[in-house]
């Protein structure tokens, strides 16, 4: 969620725009003891290691969580008990090897869609993904006092907010850093003029917090991952995010020959292989030029390094002239290779593509040197009351097939769906 650019910053600059990046229209947004909120019970239309921490059965009381009903019907919603009024939504999945769990991270939105408190949450699923427990809040939108806003933006209410998080296991890691959240932290303040935009992401990062077990996650210390350049714009605004949770940047991508230009980067999806981590990124250049970028970590190195390029705004116009670009990244391995699923966008989402990515040389699969190719198409719900469909996310693993997010015109908002569709 995370789209929308807007001009903030021009004063700054000089620039004839203002940049932040309102890329946070992902904004958001269970077997156990069987109760269920009926809120999203529709059916839609659309289209081991020794180290890591072992929970056996036992470990887990049913009467401790508030879980979904169990169901196999695809296409379907997503019931995730526990989540904020106004839905959920930036879905991410990964696989517990040694407990044989399921897991889920997403954002849940209270409020509506760009002015609501955006937090974070966690559930897991014992069958594969028919029956879904919350397990807890990872990160909760928590209200900003005047006193503590930055001086030249201070309003009566204002808010920190948490989207489009991605988790991951990286058994290469240190058994306390084995589980792995990011996310997208930003500063929401409320001025009370509907032409502006209120999600001030030079007042942003990308966050992390690691632990030994999901269950962890939640009390894991807050660290700054990394940050770009709306993040040190000017010694004001860096110095308020120094300030900030989380202490200072481990990785600043201002300073990096080829990302520096990215005004804004977000959305982050997360691989996980041969002793690297592999996140691709959404990078705001300007309002003419959007790249999803790919990074990576080596274990052995211990650094964090700039990979290359997957898709820019020229590939998403290839597609649609009225297309600004791709957003909401989504990594994942097949039967045979590694895909990614992401949203064509132009400040909506318009459904998700599938593309085969080539991991270790950064680079989408082009047979016929016409352009990346198409695996797979999970079209726009055509129902007149959606109007966005994107943020998908999979995992072998799960019996939800790809799973897509649909943000709606009224009632509930934003919603999940098992498509059922298996790549």
């Amino acid at each position: 969620m995370f789209y929308d650019f807007i001009k903030r910053l021009t004063h700054l600059w000089n620039l004839s725009f203002f940049i932040i990046l309102s890329v946070l229209l992902s904004i958001i947004s269970g077997g156990c003891d069987n109760t269920s909120s009926s809120s999203n019970n529709y059916t839609p239309d659309s289209g081991s290691d020794v180290d890591a921490q072992d929970i056996s059965d036992s470990d887990i009381v049913e009467d401790d969580f508030t879980c979904s009903e169990s169901s196999t019907e695809l296409p379907r919603f997503i019931d995730l008990p526990g989540a904020d009024p106004n839905g959920i939504y930036d879905p991410d999945l990964e696989w517990d090897p040694v407990n044989k769990i399921l897991w889920m991270v997403y954002s849940t939105v209270d409020g509506l869609p760009g002015s609501g408190k955006v937090s974070t949450h966690l559930s897991f699923s014992e069958d594969n993904g028919t029956t879904w427990c919350h397990a807890g809040i990872i990160n909760q939108s928590t209200d900003v006092p005047y006193d503590e806003q930055p001086a030249d933006i201070a309003q009566e209410q204002a808010h920190w907010s948490h989207e489009t998080p991605s988790i991951y296991y990286d058994v290469d890691a240190p058994p306390q850093y084995r589980w792995t959240i990011i996310w997208h932290r930003y500063l929401h303040v409320e001025d009370n003029n509907a032409d502006t935009d209120d999600r001030h992401f030079e007042h942003g990062w990308i966050a992390r917090k690691s632990a030994p077990s999901p269950w962890e996650l939640a009390d894991a210390t807050e660290e700054k991952l990394f940050s770009y350049l709306a993040y040190h714009f000017n010694p004001v605004i860096e110095a308020y995010n120094n300030s900030a949770p989380g202490g200072l940047p481990l990785k600043r991508f201002d300073t990096d020959p080829n990302l520096g230009g990215c005004i804004a980067l977000g959305e982050p999806g997360v691989a996980v292989t041969d002793g690297k981590i592999i996140i691709a990124l959404f990078c705001y250049r300007s309002e003419e030029q959007q790249d999803i970028v790919l990074i990576n970590y080596s274990h052995e190195s211990e650094l964090w390094s700039y990979s290359g390029t997957l898709l820019t705004t020229e590939d998403a116009q290839a597609i649609h002239p009225a297309l600004t670009g791709f957003n909401a990244p989504d990594i994942y391995k097949t039967q045979t290779t590694w895909r990614m699923v992401i949203s064509p966008a132009d400040g909506l989402y318009h459904g998700c593509i599938e593309y085969e990515i080539d991991l270790e040389n950064a680079v989408l699969s082009d047979n016929d040197d016409n352009g990346p190719d198409v695996f797979y198409v999970y079209e726009q719900n055509p129902d007149s009351q959606v109007f966005q469909t994107g943020a998908c996310t999979y995992h072998s693993e799960s019996l939800t097939g790809m799973i897509a997010g649909d943000i709606y015109l009224s009632g509930v908002q934003f919603r999940l769906v098992a498509t059922g569709d298996f790549r």
